[in-house]
């Protein structure tokens, strides 16, 4: 029912899913945004190169990932409210229910997709509970023990939504295709579909992660030119959203 290794699981997503991140900001990267992109790869370069250091010094610690996501997060939120500026957005914070304030057209394509995120990942990808781990001041540290070369690997969605962590491996996708959405004016309704369709375009290679490679396929990584992008079977939000529209 569960991962055999989940430590393993959520390593291998959320590596995959910050440079992924990394990566959509380096495609749609502009004069305006390019301090964000530097700022994002330069956090990730510096997280994975310290938990690297500690793995060859037989301490292996994956918390300087996990801490540098959260800040991953908000730079590439802060990119999508900065990109999408010229085409009338006015939003500049993330929104997630009236009670908090207006929520706006953009944060309303945001919501829809984490909606979907969290519902696809609880049904289809369950996680064991994660154990307290440690303790970071009076603040129990919920994860999974790893083996001798992860050691012990927290939970960003602590102990109640584990499988939040993994589906985060496909977030940065679904936030490239909310903002293409907002661009061509798609009604929030009609979004909710193209955003299933692309985390079921995407499930292969969710599948593989999770199981260690025992189902899925791989070949997540976008190519960085035009003829490789055409060659490769994985699926991008540019092109999910153009032929979907395209047939409606």
């Amino acid at each position: 029912m569960y991962p055999d290794d989940p430590a393993k699981v959520i390593v291998k997503a959320e590596l995959v899913g910050l440079r992924a991140l990394v990566d959509l900001l380096r495609e749609r990267v502009n004069k305006d945004t390019k301090d964000i992109h530097t700022r994002a790869l330069s956090k990730l370069r510096g997280a994975t190169n310290e938990w690297r250091i500690g793995k060859q010094k037989g301490n292996p610690n994956f918390f300087p990932v996990t801490k540098q996501e959260k800040y991953l997060r908000f730079d590439e939120l802060d990119f999508i409210w900065q990109s999408t500026a010229r085409y009338g957005n006015t939003e500049n914070k993330r929104i997630r229910s009236e009670k908090d304030g207006p929520v706006g057209y953009l944060n309303k394509l945001l919501n829809i997709h984490g909606a979907i995120l969290r519902d696809y990942a609880v049904c289809l990808y369950p996680m064991p509970t994660p154990e307290e781990i440690g303790q970071r001041g009076t603040v129990p540290i919920w994860g999974y023990e790893g083996n001798n070369k992860l050691g012990s690997v927290e939970t960003a969605h602590g102990p109640t939504l584990p499988e939040l962590d993994f589906i985060d491996m496909i977030r940065s996708h679904g936030r490239n295709l909310c903002a293409k959405a907002f661009i061509s004016r798609v009604d929030p309704k009609e979004f909710s579909k193209y955003a299933l369709l692309q985390v079921r375009r995407l499930s292969a290679f969710l599948d593989y992660v999770y199981t260690g490679g025992d189902a899925g396929h791989w070949g997540f990584k976008r190519p960085r030119n035009r003829a490789a992008k055409r060659r490769q079977q994985g699926p991008h939000a540019d092109q999910i959203l153009s032929v979907l529209l395209a047939s409606t």
